[in-house]
């Protein structure tokens, strides 16, 4: 493939249930990394066996690695409800000061714990106690 000025070629491999047909993962990859696109897409997909989406993540020459989100996203599949959320910068948690690590959900999408990194790089937890009891 000729490449123009200012072009980069990135390349998907997509992972299909030889049973279903179904696809089950797909990768986005940067010169054998993977890596997301330009346009913020996630590089890596994971669907159940039922096609559902259960994991995105996003990478930047294969770490995990996202500025504007999550870097990492686990799904309740029957709702599409995020269950967990790794807010990390280059492969590495994101400083205390600009918010949680990680965040952890009920299937309501009410939070249940989030999980903070200090400089030391000990990670500190605090539970949310659930408030409809």
């Amino acid at each position: 493939m000729q490449l123009n000025k200012g072009e980069i070629v990135y390349s998907t491999d997509k992972v299909y249930d030889i049973e279903t047909g179904m696809l089950r993962r797909h990768e986005t990859k940067l010169n054998g990394l993977k890596h997301s696109p330009p346009d913020d897409t996630p590089s890596r997909v994971v669907y159940d066996r039922q096609g559902r989406l259960i994991e995105q993540q996003w990478h930047a020459y294969g770490e995990n690695h996202r500025l504007t989100g999550p870097s990492v996203v686990l799904l309740y599949p029957e709702t599409g409800i995020h269950m967990t959320e790794a807010y990390e910068i280059r492969g590495k948690p994101r400083p205390a000061n600009e918010g949680p690590y990680r965040v952890r959900r009920r299937e309501d999408g009410s939070i249940w714990q989030q999980e903070f990194a200090n400089p030391d790089g000990t990670i500190q937890r605090q539970n949310q106690p659930r408030l409809d009891r």
